[in-house]
């Protein structure tokens, strides 16, 4: 059941920018859908929202795009690029930290990665439908989770994934975010089907790049 009986509670603020209520369109859910097999859901919003639409992939091939460029969007924890974590040992998982949360919509950049990082902590496991990426004091943290992560395009940002899990490595005194993230484009045909063909996809010209 999940959060399905509590979704007519939820109050859902649409728009870039500050968490100001004033400063965002305000809705409410009127349902819930949940992938059977994945870390992604569908809510549908009472009322029509104004904002700029962002672009879906219909297939994003994940090996085709090591050490790409990819952006993260969030409103979850901070800290500062340089932050050191000083009381882990190098090579190592960074198992508490710190972090401000956020009070406005936080941009990371971040590069894809290959998968073999995702799977450094035997606590992870990484799925055929997932992607792994991340960098050098750039990354998601808690709070973060059902963000947005995308690829520009010429004009067009392309929304290829959402924000699944992760975790911090202590390198040489900096912190290496590796960032587990649900590849929405392999999810394609069960969202159009969700969404009762609302929500659209752009094909893609070949194996490794997005049309």
């Amino acid at each position: 059941m999940g959060l399905q009986q509590y979704y007519s509670s939820f109050v859902i603020n649409v728009g870039y920018g500050n968490v100001a209520k004033d400063q965002m369109e305000i809705t409410t859910v009127v349902g819930i859908f949940d992938h059977p097999n994945v870390d992604i859901s569908i809510l549908k919003l009472k009322d029509t929202i104004y904002q700029t639409p962002v672009c879906l992939p219909q297939m994003y091939n994940a090996d085709c795009s090591l050490e790409k460029n990819l952006v993260l969007a969030g409103f979850g924890r901070y800290l500062p690029a340089d932050y050191e974590p000083k009381w882990t040992r190098n090579g190592t998982i960074v198992r508490r930290t710190p972090g401000n949360l956020a009070d406005s919509a936080m941009w990371a950049n971040i590069q894809q990665l290959d998968r073999t990082n995702c799977i450094l902590d035997r606590q992870q496991y990484i799925q055929p439908t997932e992607f792994c990426a991340g960098g050098l004091g750039s990354g998601s943290m808690d709070g973060d989770s059902g963000g947005p992560v995308m690829k520009v395009v010429g004009d067009r940002v392309i929304q290829i994934g959402t924000t699944s899990r992760g975790f911090q490595t202590a390198i040489n005194n900096r912190m290496y975010d590796t960032g587990i993230y649900v590849n929405v484009g392999v999810h394609a045909r069960w969202i159009a089907e969700t969404t009762n063909g609302a929500a659209q996809f752009r094909f893609v010209r070949g194996s490794c790049t997005i049309n």
